[in-house]
C-alpha cells in the first residue's frame, strides 16, 4: 500500500519565492451565478449558483484568485457555503493575511474543511505563479506531458418526466458530449437508464447515486438490475453513504460495474482508508473537495500507484474554480472524462471569459497561475456580498 506524499507547500514545485514575506490584502466576494440549467440529483435540486471568490493582493500588486465552492447547505459534504464564509473570515483570512509564511502548510495542517481551505490555497498558489508567470497546469505536471484539452462527460440530473430526460441527453450529446453520467435516486434509476439506452444503444453511460441507497445489499440488488437494463456501465458513483467504506466495498467486490467515490474522499487519509478495504475502483477526484490542487495531486499519485482511474468531478463553480479543476484534469493520471462542462450549460453568465465545448472537449487555459480572471464589472455585478482585510 502506497501512501504518497504529503500535500504541502513544496508539493508538485509549488515553492513560495523567497521575497520576504509580507502582510497580504484579501476581498471575499460572495457571488451568484444565475443559473442556464438546475441540476437535480438524490440530495437536492441546485439552481442559481452562490460560490465564494478569494481575491489576494501582495505589496507588489500581484493578485491571485482562488474559489470555494461549497452548496448553500450541508450534504454533499459536511461543508456548506455560510460556514465557510464564516471560517475565511473570522479566521483563516486573518492568520493568512498576517503571516503569510508557511501558509500552505498551515492551511494544510487544519483539520477538516476542505473545501474552505481549497480557496484559500487556491489563490495562495494562483498568486506565486502569476509573479512568476508559470502556469498551475505545468508546474503540477512536474515536467510531465499534460492535455491542451480534456474531454467532458455530460451530467443529466434526475428527471420525473421521461421525455425531459430524453431531451437533456439529446442536448448532450448534440453538443459534443461522448459520455454521459445519469444521476440516479432508488426511484428513478432503472426507468431512466432504460431510456437512455433505448434511445442511445452505444452511449458511454455511467450513474451517480450520490449515496442514496441504504445498505450494500440493497445496492447489489440494484446495481445488478441496471446493468440488466443498460448493459455494461463506466462506474457506478457514490452508491451509499459517504462513511460507509465498508459497505462500499463489500459492493464492489459483488458488482460488475466499477465502483466510484466522491463524497467519501475527502482527504488523503480517507483515500488510503478506501484503497485498503477495496472500496474504490474509480475516484471522482474534485480538488475543491479535498483542500485544493495540491492535496489532489497526492491523492491521484496514491490511485495511480494502486491502478485505480481518476477522473476531475466538477461542483457547477465559476471560472475561477473551473480554471483550477481543469489544471488538475489535465494531468497524466486524469484517465477518464472529466464532468467538467462548458460555462453556458450552468452560467448565463460567468465571471471569467466562458469556456466552450468544442467537440466534446474543453481547452485547459495555459497562462499564468490559473490562466484566467474576473471581468471586473461582471464580478461586480454579481457580488451579493463582499469582505475585505485588512
Amino acid at each position: 500500500m502506497t501512501s504518497g506524499p504529503a500535500a504541502h507547500g513544496s508539493a508538485n514545485g509549488v515553492v513560495p519565492d523567497e521575497r520576504e514575506p509580507a502582510r497580504l490584502g484579501v476581498t471575499l466576494h460572495r457571488v451568484r451565478l444565475e443559473a442556464a440549467m438546475s441540476l437535480r440529483s438524490a440530495r437536492e435540486t441546485i439552481a442559481d449558483r452562490e460560490v465564494i471568490l478569494v481575491e489576494i493582493v501582495d505589496g507588489d500588486g500581484n493578485v491571485g484568485w482562488g474559489e470555494c465552492s461549497a452548496l448553500p447547505r450541508p450534504g454533499y459534504t459536511a461543508e456548506y457555503l455560510d460556514g465557510c464564509w464564516a471560517l475565511l473570515r473570522d479566521l483563516l483570512v486573518p492568520s493568512v493575511a498576517e503571516d503569510p509564511s508557511s501558509a500552505l502548510e498551515r492551511l494544510a495542517a487544519l483539520p477538516g474543511h476542505p473545501m474552505a481551505r481549497s480557496a484559500l490555497v487556491g489563490a495562495l498558489v494562483d498568486l506565486d505563479l502569476r509573479a512568476q508567470g508559470r502556469s498551475l497546469c505545468s508546474v503540477l505536471a512536474e515536467g510531465a506531458p499534460t492535455a491542451a484539452r480534456v474531454a467532458s462527460n455530460a451530467v443529466i440530473g434526475i428527471h420525473d418526466d421521461l421525455g425531459e430526460l430524453e431531451a437533456a441527453v439529446d442536448r448532450a450529446v448534440g453538443a459534443g458530449h461522448r459520455s454521459v453520467k445519469l444521476k440516479i435516486d432508488p426511484d428513478h434509476a432503472v426507468v431512466s437508464l432504460r431510456a437512455v439506452r433505448r434511445g442511445w444503444p452505444d452511449l458511454s453511460l455511467s450513474v451517480d447515486a450520490n449515496g442514496s441507497y441504504p445498505d450494500a445489499d440493497t445496492a447489489i440488488s440494484a446495481i445488478a438490475e441496471l446493468e440488466r437494463v443498460g448493459g455494461p456501465l463506466g462506474y457506478v458513483e457514490q452508491p451509499l453513504a459517504a462513511d460507509d467504506l465498508v459497505g462500499t466495498a463489500i459492493v464492489a467486490r459483488r458488482s460488475a460495474s466499477p465502483i466510484a467515490l466522491d463524497e467519501s474522499v475527502t482527504s488523503i487519509g480517507e483515500a488510503v482508508t478506501a484503497v485498503s478495504l477495496g472500496a474504490v475502483g474509480v475516484l471522482d477526484l474534485k480538488p475543491a473537495r479535498v483542500g485544493g490542487p495540491l492535496e489532489a495531486m497526492a491523492i491521484g499519485r496514491i490511485m495511480t500507484a494502486e491502478g485505480i482511474g481518476v477522473f476531475c468531478g466538477g461542483m457547477m463553480e465559476s471560472g475561477i474554480g473551473r480554471a483550477a479543476a481543469l489544471a488538475f484534469a489535465a494531468q497524466p493520471m486524469c484517465t477518464l472524462p472529466t464532468d467538467l462542462g462548458p460555462s453556458a450549460r450552468y452560467h448565463r453568465r460567468d465571471v471569467t471569459a466562458p469556456f466552450d465545448l468544442v467537440d466534446g472537449y474543453i481547452e485547459v487555459p495555459v497562462g499564468a497561475g490559473l490562466g484566467v480572471e474576473p471581468d471586473r464589472d461582471v464580478l461586480a455585478e454579481s457580488t451579493v456580498e463582499r469582505w475585505r482585510f485588512p
